[in-house]
């Protein structure tokens, strides 16, 4: 039985203006014992894709919820040049996409990543200067639709949005359920790792409030130390002033008490008593 398969022709390196994105035809014949769902899914190697975008553009936990729901499949992994750039020609050639696309690819530390699905890394096509980890927020890759690097990887926030490439094993016709089965259950795993992602990235938020919280208590105790220790030293000046003042005045009181009783009255006049 005859049905669409897509095939990859590469443009000959003697031809300067080449496009480097690789044409795609469908023109042979599939073996009837395996196969993709329709002529909406493009068949490279053992693996079938889906282009989906609905105009809205999708975050990288509703592009696998996409794919796991929609189709029983899991947000694509690319382990060759070959199928890097049949990918790349399904986007930009075939649906002519103007929009990045998710990639099941995600960040574990600042120099490691992994696929979804746990196959190996075993190929990468980043663009110059990537990944970068830009703000130390970028966790998730996309394929760029950029002019000067379309097809090439960025990394980038997981709560961007993008057009998503979905894929699945082809099936067997004879047991179509099983390859179903097996992308329902690595897309269902796909889908918690994310969420667990998620999760440890609210609870590293939240330890981080709660570190600032206590370094900006720590500092209103040291100030509030600080205003204490002020006023202690103020009131510690005050009373010295504040006796300082009532020696003086005791001592001015004594005075005045003792010229009073050096006085004489002449013609009913107080004068104090002067020397001759």
């Amino acid at each position: 039985m005859l049905i669409h398969l897509i095939l990859m022709t590469v443009a000959l390196d003697q031809v300067s203006n080449a496009d480097p994105i690789i044409d795609l035809v469908s023109v042979t014949e599939q073996t009837d014992d395996v196969g993709c769902d329709d002529e909406e899914w493009y068949r490279f190697g053992d693996k079938c894709f889906k282009y989906h975008n609905d105009l809205v553009g999708a975050n990288f936990h509703n592009a696998i919820t996409i794919c796991l729901h929609t189709y029983h499949a899991q947000v694509a992994t690319i382990h060759s040049d070959e199928e890097a750039q049949f990918i790349n020609s399904l986007l930009f050639k075939v649906h002519k996409s103007k929009f990045s696309a998710w990639i099941g690819l995600m960040r574990i530390n600042n120099s490691s990543f992994i696929w979804m699905d746990r196959s190996p890394l075993n190929y990468t096509n980043w663009a110059p200067n990537e990944p970068n980890n830009w703000n130390s927020k970028n966790y998730c890759v996309v394929i760029s639709s950029e002019t000067d690097h379309r097809g090439k990887w960025y990394d980038v926030s997981c709560t961007s949005t993008y057009v998503v490439i979905c894929e699945k094993s082809v099936y067997s016709k004879k047991n179509p359920t099983i390859f179903g089965e097996i992308n329902e259950k690595v897309s269902n795993l796909q889908l918690n790792v994310v969420r667990l992602e998620e999760n440890m990235n609210v609870l590293q938020r939240d330890v981080s409030m709660v570190v600032a919280n206590a370094l900006q208590m720590e500092r209103n105790v040291s100030i509030l130390q600080t205003n204490m220790n002020q006023k202690s030293s103020q009131q510690s000046k005050d009373s010295t002033n504040h006796s300082s003042r009532s020696q003086y005045s005791a001592s001015f009181t004594a005075t005045e008490e003792s010229n009073m009783a050096t006085t004489t009255d002449v013609d009913g006049l107080t004068q104090p008593i002067t020397s001759i």
